[in-house]
């Protein structure tokens, strides 16, 4: 046989073998993902990220919202006109198996503003919706005044309401769990339902945070615990994830930071995984 012939052969059986053993890989990894008791039958894992790669992964997350501007090459933003931080697409990163998302005390100027924190977080609104499903996120959130964590759905069409806070962390309460759905009522007028889970200190350990939207509900769960529910306002369009590192302001729901506030803070998240129809 000519020798390049038997190298092209060679090469095409190393290449096989490497794809092989790639989806033999990915076949156990998804195998090995445990499906939630309220998965409900037929719903499949839609999206999943489990961070074991040494970078955030661009194929499923932006670092920014949708409304951000490209300034020295960087894409950065804020929430609408919240004062205090600038997120950061530095302040995430991945390592051993999880990413990091950081709160940090750093003095920016940009977007016409002069921020004193910079924020970590990730957006599929680039890459992934759906309409109905379940959705948790497995993560250590930071406790301290002024902290406030949070996984949260929003429409895919910009428009506001509807919301859907999986959870809402404050890290001045850090026994407390916040679920909470933003509608508009038939008079237009911004609604909520909110609830809440009361425990011990959140921020020791890890937890599994959950919401099962369906149509015409949506029950909220903490370590496969449900523990609120809502029927009226649920919304049927197709809504992305956000998990978001941030801080309040004076006055705000959250509190500020303060000098007790352990800074730089990070939101360690494990897992983000959602199912649904196929």
């Amino acid at each position: 046989m000519n020798r390049n012939v038997r190298n092209v052969i060679l090469m095409i059986v190393g290449i096989a073998m490497i794809v092989i053993g790639a989806y033999g890989y990915f076949t156990v990894r998804a195998a090995q993902v445990e499906r939630p008791a309220a998965v409900e039958p037929g719903w499949q894992l839609r999206f999943a990220d489990e961070f074991d790669v040494a970078a955030l992964d661009a194929r499923k997350w932006t670092t920014c919202y949708h409304f951000g501007e490209v300034i020295d090459g960087q894409l950065r933003c804020a929430l609408g006109d919240v004062p205090t931080g600038l997120n950061e697409p530095d302040n995430v990163t991945v390592a051993d198996g999880a990413a990091r998302l950081e709160v940090a005390r750093e003095r920016r100027e940009a977007l016409g503003k002069t921020y004193d924190y910079t924020f970590g977080m990730l957006s599929s609104f680039d890459t992934f919706t759906f309409t109905h499903g379940y959705a948790e996120i497995r993560a250590k959130v930071p406790s301290g005044n002024g902290l406030w964590p949070a996984f949260w759905l929003m429409p895919a069409s910009k428009a506001w309401p509807p919301e859907i806070d999986v959870f809402e962390y404050l890290g001045k309460d850090p026994n407390i769990l916040h679920g909470t759905l933003h509608y508009s009522d038939e008079a237009a007028v911004h609604q909520q339902i909110g609830g809440e889970y009361k425990g011990d200190d959140l921020s020791k350990d890890f937890h599994v945070f959950a919401v099962k939207w369906t149509p015409g509900e949506i029950i909220w769960y903490i370590d496969g615990q449900r523990y609120h529910r809502a029927d009226k306002g649920v919304p049927d369009v197709p809504m992305y994830l956000l998990v978001t590192a941030g801080a309040g302001w004076p006055g705000s729901w959250g509190g500020e930071i303060d000098a007790t506030t352990p800074i730089p803070s990070y939101y360690v998240v494990d897992y983000v995984r959602v199912y649904g129809a196929p």
